[in-house]
């Protein structure tokens, strides 16, 4: 992990080769020491000390060991993922060209187009991976495999820069894509093949069953239970709704969603059940296995092979080559090798999210699980105990012998359903237990309510994709599984519904990272303290409780905003933000209020909530105040005239005193060069927005830093005004 660190931070100037020269000499030093231990050492006097005499020290051979171990993997980790990142960060030509590009997936599908990611088939940037956005109504055909010409212009992923936003960037970076790209209906078209029948590899074909597999949906569900089925089942999130998501949110169910390893874990599960009913001899074990496993990898191409069911698959393969050869690996054991292998095959996914919360997952619950099962011995599958049925000796006593049965189902159903319930509660408690730090960290929500919820949503779950399994393996029977699968889902969507509206279902926090660790620390020395009952961490647990809670009331005290102006970039959209405090805002947009509030809302419910900031009021073109005054396109707020131009400046009028003004904004519209817009006016500081060309915001930078001004360009959050 450091080195992957390293290397990720150090790609820009540091060569992948060092760290890569490093390790091979690591390498070199550990032949190099074992060569030595088998020189002979020779005789020495009593007089003169055996200077090789520490060589044979076990202790010191196991130290320096240890030490080149670490060293290895710490360069290795550094090489390799340098060399990922220094491979997918392209320079691309800012030139509008045509592409030739082969289709690698369909991301998204939208109304009036869909999001794909291609690779580059041809020239110096052959083989890298650009993710497009394609207008037009062909999209529909548009399936991996397929050669596509495009004429646009592919840039390098950025950042908008707005506060606390997601790094879209690094993003993308992590997963392989170098490069973003549009093209307009006419830009693009689908390439002929050169025979009559499509040379597709069989990884292409697997994928495109997915799309058939879209349209049997489209065919039998609609609405919310057709976006919710495309993705529990296929990955599919596009067509969830927002309300949707945040249903799914509050309640802690957001897993369900995102394949993950509950999907595969289910079918394991049905693979596992019968490799252990059918399979009573090893060739049978060995050839249910190996079906098993073409089938679990086989899901994960058709899903689209995301990082979540790679992880899932891997584990899963691990634990059924283990069974296999009949080799016991307990989950920490499982855990660690499979994070080692996917992290040499992609270092990157270390920075993952899903990863991290896989890995978290899992650890905590090999670790909480066997705590609890050792407390509690009623976890222990070995103590339910199911008394035996009497012998029926005669037909008279038929109906004693059936009330005993009767009673004996009850029995083991209710000690069946007792034992489910209690391995559910402490799986799901110790998953989130183990989480909680990362979910606070990264999407600030809290939902005390999971663990309850788990208990209603995983049975339908589990139904449910049972259910889709039997659609697509029993054609005949679609028009009869259908209905009940619709059932399924109504009711999962229901019962969601009927969650959230207990008070208090979610908590909305956003702890610092230091008050992050401060509570992990002390849940830590609380757990080891009721574990081995030792009284001397009893201490350490009150201390970091106290500066747990130290730390959380400091994150919520009262902030204290001074007024100041800031300009968030979103799209092609001008957004400029007038914060009095933390209370009252004022917001000037080029759009409408509706659209200004969906295009902010990252920034809302991050930066602003994080701040406790209150929504600003939306800025008519008349409209004044004792704190702020509006006339068209000139703002004054306190001590501060801003001027926005988004339009052409009439150059019939000259004044013959240019006006001084605190701040300047200049949008796309004004196409006024940079001596005449300084001939108008005289800012202190000037904003560029990012609506600008880029030959334009180019020039309009480079002139006005010849003129000594402040210039922001492609700044979102800027501090101009102090009182």
């Amino acid at each position: 992990m450091i080195g992957i660190l390293l290397g990720s931070y150090t790609y820009e100037w540091v060569e992948a080769g060092i760290w890569l020269v490093g390790a091979a000499g690591m390498i070199g030093i550990a032949c190099l020491d074992g060569l030595l231990r088998k020189v002979p050492v020779r005789k020495k006097t009593q007089e003169k000390a055996d200077p090789l005499a520490i060589v044979k020290d076990r202790s010191y051979r196991r130290k320096k060991n240890l030490f080149l171990a670490a060293m290895l993997t710490l360069l290795s980790g550094a090489a390799l993922s340098g060399m990922q990142l220094q491979s997918t960060a392209v320079v691309w030509p800012q030139v509008e060209k045509t592409w030739q590009a082969k289709v690698e997936d369909r991301n998204k599908l939208y109304e009036d187009g869909v999001q794909a990611t291609v690779s580059i088939a041809e020239g110096i940037y052959k083989g890298c991976r650009v993710r497009i956005h394609l207008k037009g109504t062909d999209t529909t055909r548009l399936t991996p495999g397929l050669n596509v010409k495009l004429h646009t212009t592919i840039r390098t992923p950025q950042n908008t820069g707005n506060p606390d936003e997601f790094d879209y960037r690094f993003y993308l970076l992590t997963h392989g894509i170098s490069g973003v790209g549009y093209c307009g209906s006419t830009q693009w078209e689908i390439q002929p093949h050169k025979g009559s029948i499509p040379s597709l590899s069989l990884k292409d074909r697997i994928r495109s069953y997915r799309y058939s597999m879209e349209e049997t949906y489209r065919h039998y569900f609609h609405g919310e239970i057709y976006a919710l089925l495309s993705a529990m089942t296929l990955g599919d999130k596009t067509f969830i709704q927002p309300e949707v998501r945040q249903l799914f949110s509050e309640t802690g169910a957001s897993h369900v969603l995102a394949l993950s390893g509950l999907h595969l874990g289910i079918l394991f599960g049905l693979f596992l059940w019968v490799i252990r009913r059918w399979g009573q001899k090893r060739p049978i074990i060995c050839l249910l296995t190996i079906l098993a496993l073409f089938s679990l990898w086989t899901y994960v191409i058709v899903c689209g092979e995301s990082q979540s069911l790679v992880r899932a698959a891997t584990m899963f393969s691990m634990m059924l080559t283990a069974q296999c050869i009949q080799s016991r690996m307990k989950g920490l054991q499982n855990i660690t090798v499979c994070s080692l292998i996917l992290l040499a095959a992609s270092p990157l996914s270390l920075y993952d999210v899903g990863f991290q919360l896989s890995v978290a997952a899992v650890c905590g619950i090999s670790l909480f699980n066997e705590y609890f099962r050792k407390k509690f011995p009623i976890l222990n599958p070995n103590s339910f105990s199911y008394q035996p049925l009497p012998k029926r000796s005669s037909c008279f006593n038929f109906i004693g012998w059936m009330y005993a049965l009767s009673r004996s189902l009850c029995r083991k159903t209710r000690q069946a359903l007792s034992k489910w319930a209690v391995e559910l509660f402490v799986l799901s408690a110790s998953a989130q237990l183990a989480t909680a730090p990362f979910v606070l960290y990264y999407f600030h929500v809290f939902s005390p309510i999971a663990i309850v919820s788990n208990f209603f949503v995983i049975p339908l779950t589990t139904m449910a994709l049972l259910l889709s399994v039997l659609f697509f393996v029993l054609p005949f029977f679609q028009g009869i599984v259908a209905p009940v699968l619709s059932w399924t889902l109504a009711t999962l969507l229901n019962g969601l519904q009927a969650f959230t509206a207990i008070p208090g279902v979610c908590w909305h926090l956003y702890p610092s990272l230091p008050t992050i660790l401060f509570a992990t620390c002390s849940v830590a020395f609380l757990l080891c303290f009721f574990a081995l009952r030792d009284h001397r961490k009893l201490l350490w647990s009150a201390v970091a409780l106290s500066v747990c809670c130290a730390s959380v009331l400091i994150d919520n005290r009262p902030n204290r905003v001074k007024p100041h102006i800031e300009v968030y970039q979103t799209g092609r959209v001008t957004n400029i933000h007038f914060v009095t405090s933390a209370r009252r805002s004022y917001l000037l947009s080029s759009v409408s209020k509706d659209s200004a509030t969906h295009s902010l809302r990252y920034v809302r419910d991050t930066y602003w909530a994080k701040n406790k900031w209150a929504d600003p009021l939306y800025l008519p073109y008349q409209w004044q105040n004792e704190e702020i005054r509006r006339r068209n396109d000139v703002v004054t707020f306190g001590q501060m005239t801003m001027v926005w131009l988004h339009r052409q400046i009439s150059t019939s009028y000259n004044p013959q005193h240019a006006k001084s003004i605190g701040l300047l904004v200049i949008s796309r519209g004004c196409w006024n060069t940079p001596e005449e817009i300084l001939s108008f006016y005289r800012p202190t500081h000037i904003v560029l927005d990012v609506t600008l060309p880029q030959k334009q915001r180019q020039r309009l930078r480079d002139v006005f830093r010849q003129y000594g001004l402040q210039v922001y360009d492609k700044v979102a959050h800027i501090e101009l005004l102090e009182n």
